[in-house]
This record gives structure tokens, sequence and C-alpha cells, in this order.
């Protein structure tokens, strides 16, 4: 396993209030191309918490596996460690088959990270819980956008979909992100937001839910 990333995520009052946080612990893969160090039974321990009241935070903890996905999981490594999904919004929420999460609340941040990855080859299924860069049908379109697979949804292996990481806590938590645009699931105004970043998201999308923070965890 690469890393795990740890995701808060900002829900709308409207979301149950009482989600878990569990604490964590990472193992890092001693052959990752960054050097991470390989991480002792029981270290890199990250205490979880969860804040009551009107908007509540909930946590889902992500394994990253390089071997499944090489270039995904370098690409997700660097956005996360620059800064790219910190209070981001999840942009849309598909009942019965995905959310995503892919455009930053910055707009220099799009700007910056618009450049295209090589393709990776489908070697883990698409199965629940499972994260996949969207792409269009074009070869090497991947760039920021992730969605997570809320159900099993293994006919987008042989369309060249390839996960790079799994949720190991938190299903719960991401099950309950509100739906941005409600009554529909054609998600937000990528490319206004893409543009306008968060205060035009806030106002013209006053359900969204946003990753609070993202971070990858390391043993020390």
């Amino acid at each position: 396993k690469a890393t795990v990333s740890v995701l808060n995520c900002q829900l709308h009052p409207t979301s149950p209030p009482h989600l878990p946080c569990d604490d964590v612990c990472t193992c890092a893969d001693p052959a990752r191309p960054r050097g991470l160090r390989r991480c002792r039974e029981g270290a890199g321990v990250v205490p979880g918490g969860v804040r009551h009241g009107r908007e509540g935070n909930g946590k889902f903890v992500l394994n990253v596996t390089t071997a499944w996905a090489p270039n995904g999981a370098q690409h997700f490594y660097d956005l996360v460690n620059d800064g790219f999904y910190d209070e981001a919004a999840f942009t849309r929420v598909v009942p019965n088959f995905v959310v995503q999460f892919w455009i930053a609340g910055e707009p220099a941040e799009n700007e910056k990270w618009a450049q295209a990855i090589q393709d990776d080859p489908v070697t883990k299924s698409n199965v629940k819980g499972t994260l996949t860069y969207a792409a269009t049908a074009a070869p090497t379109s991947r760039t920021t956008r992730i969605f997570v697979n809320t159900v099993n949804n293994k006919f987008l292996d042989g369309e060249g979909f390839a996960p790079f990481a799994e949720v190991v806590k938190g299903m719960d938590v991401v099950a309950a992100i509100t739906n941005p645009t409600p009554g529909s699931s054609g998600g937000i105004d990528q490319g206004a937001y893409t543009q306008k970043g968060n205060a035009w998201l806030r106002k013209n999308y006053p359900t969204a839910n946003f990753v609070t923070k993202a971070k990858v965890v390391e043993s020390l």
C-alpha cells in the first residue's frame, strides 16, 4: 500500500449529525517514488474526531495502492500534498453510482493542474469504495477529476477506468454527502466553478458539501 489519505467532509445540516471518526494507522510502500518509509506496526496514528452541531464533520480514509495505477497514485499524492482538494466541493452525486470531487475551490489551482497524466491499465475492478479518475473517451485525458464508486461498477473496467485507491473507513460518510443539485444528478456548472471558485459556488449551490482537508498520513 502506498499511503493513507484522510479527507474530512464538511456535511450540510441535512446530513446525519453523528458520523464516526476512528484513529488510523498508515503503512507506506518503501518502493514508492517519493521514498516514503514503511511504518511500524501501530505507528502513524492520527487522532480522529467529530464536531457535532449544525454542521457535522465526517472523515473517510483511503488506502492508495501504487501497484494498481502508478501514474494515478503518484498524481493523487502530489495533488493532496499541494492542497488541491482542500475546501474543494463535492461536485456531483449520482445515487447508486458515484460521488465526484475534482475541482479546486481556488481557480489558480485548477489552472496549475490542468495538464493530463498518462493512462494506467486497469488492474483493479471498480468495486464499491474504490476511487478512480474520470476521463473522456480520448487517451491521456485524466487530470484531477475523481469519483468514489458507491456501488459495484465493474462495467467501468472495460472502459479503461483504473482505480488507484479504496475507502477503508467511512463509506457511511461518503453515502451521507449531499447532492449539490437536488432533483438532478447532472452536477454543478463545472466551467463556472473552475473559473470562479468557492465564493461563487457557495452562493449558487448552498447545499454543497466540501472537503475541508485532505492529507497524506505518513509514519514519522
